[in-house]
């Protein structure tokens, strides 16, 4: 590998990442929203057991 293929797949990754994290941060807050709604719910229902 030379260095313009080097150069070439670090690049790749520096692009590849960002979305990467964006995607991870788009999942956490779904999963924190989705957790918000969950929990009166299941409160709720062992209050009704």
């Amino acid at each position: 590998m030379n260095a313009n293929q080097a150069a070439a797949t670090y690049s790749a990754e520096m692009a590849i990442s960002p979305k990467r994290e964006v995607v991870i941060r788009e999942i956490t807050s779904l999963a924190k929203m989705a957790s918000l709604l969950a929990v009166p719910f299941l409160l709720l229902s062992l209050a009704w057991i």
